[in-house]
């Protein structure tokens, strides 16, 4: 945990300050965000956004009677999400070992963060959420994708000029389709989950949700 806590305490210390990225954030990202969660969590209770980031993508939510945790391995990012004051509590946590009890948690939601796992990582890492949530909770799963606009353009450039250029943390498992997404839920324990690709974030995630 200490080496990844360090390598996203130095991102959110000096890759995050480009306003293109703040504008992508709040205008795009956190719309789509407040859309899904309108949609599929209930009104009220405990939700988290395990993986908060700066918590920008998630300004827009709405509070109505729910506690919302913002939880992140890097204590650099938690310090920027308590800008958000929506999040009632902000926790530094791992997402692989998530620090709440059995059946706990409403909802779970995150944004930019799985495709940071191997392939080979993935099913205990959602089989974590798996366990927290409650009987009947949902998952809500931002999932970036090789085909969105900046990826095809960052990769042909790097291919074309020879470089190796990234914008963020290593990133071993971007989705290339909703059946790629499809197969790797499959080997959860989720069996009930709903798979978008759609104009929300301009194309840019894989959005899956997943109810326990």
């Amino acid at each position: 945990m200490a080496s990844e806590a360090k390598e996203w305490d130095n991102y959110w210390t000096s890759k995050t300050k480009n306003r293109l990225f703040k504008i992508f954030r709040t205008q795009i990202f956190a719309r789509a965000v407040k859309y899904y969660t309108d949609k599929y969590f209930l009104k009220e209770g405990t939700f988290v956004e395990a993986g908060c980031g700066s918590g920008q993508t998630s300004i827009r939510i709405n509070k109505y009677k729910r506690k919302l945790i913002a939880l992140d391995i890097s204590q650099k990012a938690l310090d920027r999400a308590k800008e958000n004051k929506k999040f009632d509590e902000y926790i530094l946590g791992d997402i692989t070992k998530l620090p709440f009890k059995d059946s706990s948690i409403d909802g779970l939601w995150n944004l930019g963060v799985m495709e940071h796992f191997t392939d080979e990582e993935l099913p205990d890492v959602i089989n974590e959420i798996y366990r927290v949530l409650k009987p009947n909770g949902t998952a809500i799963i931002f999932w970036a994708t090789e085909i969105t606009h900046y990826k095809v353009c960052l990769n042909t450039y790097n291919k074309f000029f020879k470089k190796n250029i990234q914008l963020f943390p290593n990133e071993p498992t971007r989705l290339t389709s909703k059946k790629h997404a499809s197969s790797v839920m499959s080997r959860t324990k989720f069996k009930n989950c709903k798979i978008f690709y759609s104009w929300r974030d301009l194309f840019t995630d894989i959005v899956i949700v997943a109810k326990k």
